[in-house]
């Protein structure tokens, strides 16, 4: 039996969606279906629970192949089939994207297998959601535009227009940070997002576009 484990997964969201399944087939209690997926009750029960944080890949294909879904739908990566969900039921809308700090979303291997967090996205219109990734602002250092704690969405496939804030990633800068960018032909600019900083003229310093900030998520409780 394989042992392999999914650590760092977002099991919160697997257990909106094991639920989700068991009532769409009938109610099923945690009990009937470890009978039915040959899993212990207590195995069935923490998935529910949302606070396993490293699931067995045999565990949750047992499941997954039960339900005639893929193991990326059971974990809510995926939408589930619409044939089980009925026309007028909407799958889980939301996409679940690696979690970055501004820092870590500079370094080039910046992909999903290195993030240690991850963020819940109710996926725009705006957006394919490819290669989205979301990351966190600590500090205040882009206020007013974005306070301590926003979680911005990146685009990184999204073409760049004026006046969109973009993820920017300058030559002889470790980290990231974000600009406001302005597209005035022959000459582009990076505006400052707080005051009495200067204008940057794109053409003056080597630099490179990470991503287009397409959403800002606050939580206006978070200190």
């Amino acid at each position: 039996m394989s042992s392999i484990a999914f650590a760092g997964q977002p099991t919160s969201l697997l257990s909106e969606v094991l639920a989700k399944l068991m009532k769409l087939n009938g109610g099923l209690s945690g009990s009937e279906l470890a009978d039915l997926v040959g899993l212990p009750s207590q195995t069935i029960n923490r998935l529910l629970s949302g606070f396993v944080k490293d699931p067995r890949a045999s565990t949750m294909m047992q499941v997954a192949d039960y339900f005639g879904i893929t193991i990326d739908q059971l974990l809510g990566k995926q939408p589930l089939p619409q044939e089980l969900l009925g026309i007028e039921d909407e799958v889980l809308p939301s996409i679940v994207l690696p979690l970055f700090s501004v820092k870590e979303a500079a370094m080039p291997h910046n992909n999903a297998a290195l993030s240690n967090d991850w963020f819940r996205w109710p996926k725009s219109t705006l957006s394919s959601g490819k290669d989205n990734f979301a990351i966190r602002v600590s500090g205040r250092e882009f206020e007013p535009a974005f306070s301590n704690g926003t979680v911005l969405i990146i685009d990184p496939n999204l073409e760049v227009e004026s006046e969109d804030f973009v993820l920017v990633k300058f030559q002889d800068n470790e980290a990231a940070t974000i600009k406001k960018i302005l597209l005035d032909q022959p000459e582009n600019y990076f505006l400052p997002i707080r005051d009495g900083l200067n204008i940057i003229p794109c053409q003056q310093i080597a630099h490179k576009i990470l991503g287009v900030v397409i959403e800002a998520h606050v939580d206006l409780r978070k200190k």
